[in-house]
């Protein structure tokens, strides 16, 4: 609000910097239809970033990973000291230095999902709050009302996750893709596939077609990439070491990792099953539960951003 009193009945004026871009887009079109006046700066558009901030309550900024630190010092001397500032990113250590300089409400905010979402209902979203919460707990109690989940965190805790959840996941699907089709011989190769490996190359495809400059972000600026790396690479060490030393060993290397993966086992088999088709009471046909996955799977798409966007102007 303008006059900086903190009435909770009345609905701020959220601005959104990236708003064309997916994520941007997504949030303009939720917090319009909840009766939120928004406005959007991107490239192209009448108003600038900083005029954004600058009128907004509540400034969320989605623009690429690359570019947040530096946008977010761009606008944040801009952020009414009543108002609050928030990245929408999917990495938050990086935005710190930015939002901390500011004395005025800031937090982090990451939707655990892409895009093509039609509705927030059974969504997550991770939540790292940093200073004040007026703004921060409206849109909070906006998102639970449409029936999302949010899971609070530190933005250390987050980028730690994120390590394994999208740069570990996503960049072991750049080298294991192609080596797995380079093995499948003839001119047909998915004509030897098994329905688990089609669903598998089908989803690790689907990531390595979409821009390889989300992935380059989500692995080069998570300062916790290397050491999850590292420990992937030590499993496949013991895992080659295994083969050479006989089944036995190999079987008992695939028991500690069921042991591993834990409790969650037996759910995440359960999923797949019906994700499949093979499970004894599919709740939804193959075909509709892979496109389930497909809409929320865990990767950059919640960062197709314009990939040409920069912190100047618009």
């Amino acid at each position: 609000m303008a006059n900086g009193q903190h009435d909770v009945d009345v609905t701020p004026t959220v601005g959104i910097v990236g708003g064309y871009g997916g994520i941007g887009s997504l949030f303009a079109r939720i917090l319009s239809e909840a009766g939120a006046t928004v406005l959007v700066s991107d490239r192209d558009t009448a108003l600038s970033n900083v005029e954004v901030a600058a009128r907004s309550d509540l400034t969320l900024v989605a623009v690429p990973l690359r570019a947040t630190p530096s946008v977010l010092a761009e606008v944040a001397s801009h952020v009414r000291p009543d108002a609050a500032l928030s990245s929408l990113g999917s990495l938050m250590e990086p935005s710190l230095p930015a939002l901390e300089r500011r004395a005025g409400e800031t937090f982090l905010l990451h939707p655990l999902f892409g895009p093509g979402r039609r509705e927030l209902r059974g969504a997550a979203l991770a939540l790292a709050p940093i200073r004040g919460a007026h703004r921060r707990d409206w849109l909070a109690r906006l998102l639970h009302a449409q029936g999302a989940r949010l899971v609070m965190t530190t933005p250390e805790e987050h980028d730690r996750a994120m390590a394994g959840a999208q740069a570990l996941l996503h960049g072991v699907y750049a080298a294991l893709a192609p080596e797995i089709i380079a093995t499948l011989p003839g001119e047909d190769p998915l004509a030897w596939a098994t329905p688990t490996l089609r669903l598998q190359l089908a989803l690790m495809s689907r990531i390595l077609r979409q821009d390889p400059a989300l992935y380059g972000d989500l692995l080069a600026l998570n300062r916790h990439t290397p050491l999850v790396l590292d420990r992937l690479i030590a499993r496949l060490a013991a895992l080659r070491a295994a083969a050479l030393d006989g089944p036995d060993v190999v079987a008992a290397l695939f028991k500690a990792a069921r042991d591993d993966v834990g409790s969650l086992g037996p759910t995440l088999a359960t999923e797949a099953d019906e994700a499949l088709g093979e499970g004894r009471a599919p709740r939804t046909p193959a075909r509709a539960r892979l496109a389930s996955f497909a809409e929320d799977w865990d990767s950059p798409e919640m960062d197709v951003y314009d990939t040409g966007y920069t912190s100047s102007g618009q």
